[in-house]
């Protein structure tokens, strides 16, 4: 849980506001006060926003998405969009070795190389839930007791707020078409960057 009260952030909100920067003001739409509160328990991830917070942080500096968008964007969008490569699901943090990391595209992978090949992931305001994007998050605890890994990887994401709306990705694919992305996801934006 964070929350915030800053006067300079008044001053940036109001010079957004003259300047008729819609981003700027969807992606942060309470000047003085911002407050939000998250959690994720294996893979599962919610958090609920006044504005635009960095989730997570990769080695890869050149992408960036939102946490309920299984789509990175590459240099600052001038490169076309491309689908999250997930880590396989048994590589988190208790086993992050060849063993459990590695996939036929990516062999001799371990969790540093998912973690380098990662941007940074943003919290949007509104209302998230998404798979943790930390390649050391654990997708789920069913493995963990012995219970076949039927829980769904990555978790089909929900969004709505100030940026738009999402839904799907993971099992939950949508068909190719109007305002689906790469991903399967149904993405309504409104203008955020």
């Amino acid at each position: 849980m964070e929350y915030n009260i800053d006067q300079a952030t008044a001053g940036a909100w109001v010079a957004a506001l003259q300047a008729q920067d819609s981003a700027t003001l969807l992606e942060n739409p309470t000047p003085l006060l911002n407050a939000g509160l998250g959690s994720c328990a294996d893979g599962f991830c919610m958090a609920l926003d006044t504005t635009r917070r960095v989730a997570f942080q990769g080695g890869d500096g050149g992408t960036h998405r939102d946490v309920a968008i299984y789509e990175w964007t590459h240099n600052h969008g001038k490169a076309k969009p491309t689908p999250v490569q997930w880590d396989p699901y048994n590589c988190a943090g208790p086993s992050d070795g060849v063993k459990d990391c590695s996939t036929p595209d990516h062999p001799d992978w371990t969790i540093q190389n998912w973690y380098d090949m990662d941007g940074t992931v943003y919290i949007e305001p509104g209302f998230q839930i998404y798979e943790d994007p930390d390649p050391q998050g654990s997708p789920g605890v069913l493995s963990l007791v012995g219970i076949p890994q039927n829980d769904p990887y990555p978790l089909p994401a929900l969004y709505f707020g100030t940026c738009g709306a999402v839904l799907g990705g993971g099992p939950m694919q949508f068909s190719a078409g109007p305002n689906v992305n790469s991903a399967g996801q149904l993405v309504i934006s409104t203008g955020c960057k």
